[in-house]
């Protein structure tokens, strides 16, 4: 091996390190000299290898695409084992494959798996073509051709990953500009609407939990949130650290999840449109949470909210605690909302069975019957608070 002065003393483009030419045999220079006469059939069968790898479908990279660009990193690779002085070209197109793969959003495993092909593809086009040598001659060509393939490989993935970092930037600037803008009511259409769920990793029809973090356990929030929900985004939005989650999809153990985290959990809202709702409540019971394993739930705390945005947010709460009340046909939930009105002014089975005309024991079957429905005891004193003001 030797280094070339011009290429010893010139950096890459890309990190620190010199790039080191190899020697190349002249029989490896007429090898690909050859090659590059025939380029057009080295191409096609390029694209048939590449097509075998996962990743690469025609619907994702055409194969005009792919012929182009085949046709391109061929020639300079061939063109850099032949000695040519092509690295400033090669490093540069290499560079423009890896962003563009990213903004295609193929997969960097994928890539990397294809651009790794290049030394075995090459090699068994170029051994055909060599005029046999030696042992110390066939450990240069092969050196010859792996540095030409290590320096396509290594800007290409550079660029991908600098790219796709990029890319993760700029959908975090867009999900946090769509964000506050829905936190703000600014959007209402239909299309809009659309736009920003499928953006923030949401279905359109999707009923939206809002979660806000406590400003003294953002990074509780932020890893609770990792381990409960991985899939789930943090966002920042005026300063509060904010995750979005379905609630339809929320089973007894989400639910438990949910409530586990250092966060203000208002009711959820019904859909991203009205979600800015809620918004001011959210922010409200953020600050009521004392604990980084327990949220601050509005059930729980809707005395702090009795201001901006409370009459929307117990419409919210009244459509989750009273879903499965609604359900009963109109006569039996008409009784069992009765005898809690009842009950809840005198405090009094007896009281309430009298005015009722009905048996103390059917009472009591009553309560029992609300309170597996709602989840909410009228014998507690705040669940009976908060049941008036749901009944109200």
């Amino acid at each position: 091996m030797r280094i070339s002065r011009p290429w010893g003393e010139q950096r890459s483009t890309r990190g620190t390190a010199y790039h080191v030419r190899m020697h190349t045999s002249a029989s490896i220079t007429h090898a690909a000299r050859a090659q590059l006469r025939r380029i057009d059939m080295l191409v096609i069968r390029y694209r048939g290898a590449v097509r075998e790898l996962p990743g690469y479908l025609p619907s994702a990279i055409t194969d005009a695409e792919l012929d182009r660009t085949s046709r391109e990193v061929l020639t300079l690779l061939l063109r850099h084992i032949a000695g040519d002085e092509v690295h400033r070209e090669l490093t540069a197109y290499s560079q423009d494959i890896g962003r563009r793969r990213a903004r295609q959003g193929l997969p960097l495993d994928s890539l990397l798996r294809t651009v790794r092909m290049d030394f075995r593809f090459l090699w068994e086009a170029l051994v055909p073509e060599r005029v046999p040598a030696g042992r110390a001659e066939l450990s240069a060509d092969v050196l010859a051709i792996w540095d030409a393939v290590e320096l396509h490989t290594s800007q290409v993935q550079s660029a991908y990953i600098e790219e796709s970092m990029q890319l993760r930037r700029e959908l975090e600037a867009e999900r946090g500009y769509l964000l506050e803008r829905l936190l703000s009511g600014e959007v209402r259409e239909e299309n809009q609407l659309r736009h920003a769920a499928e953006a923030l990793g949401l279905q359109p029809d999707a009923r939206i939990l809002l979660l806000v973090a406590a400003p003294a356990y953002r990074r509780e929030f932020r890893s609770g949130l990792r381990r409960a929900f991985p899939e789930a985004q943090v966002h920042t939005a005026e300063g509060a650290d904010v995750a979005l989650l379905d609630s339809g999809r929320l089973d007894a153990q989400g639910w438990q999840r949910v409530r586990s985290l250092p966060a203000g959990i208002p009711p959820s809202p019904g859909s991203l449109g009205e979600l800015h709702d809620v918004w001011p409540v959210a922010r409200r019971l953020a600050r009521q949470v004392r604990s980084a394993e327990a949220g601050a739930e509005f059930g729980e705390h809707w005395e702090s909210a009795l201001d901006e945005g409370f009459a929307v947010a117990v419409e919210a709460h009244r459509a989750d605690v009273m879903r499965r009340l609604d359900e009963l046909p109109e006569h039996a939930r008409a009784d069992l909302q009765a005898t809690v009105r009842h009950y809840l002014r005198s405090g009094s089975i007896l009281e309430t069975s009298r005015a009722l005309f009905c048996h103390r024991n059917t009472v009591l079957k009553r309560l029992h019957r609300f309170t597996e429905l709602t989840g909410l005891d009228p014998a507690v004193p705040w669940d009976a608070a908060t049941i008036r003001l749901l009944l109200r």
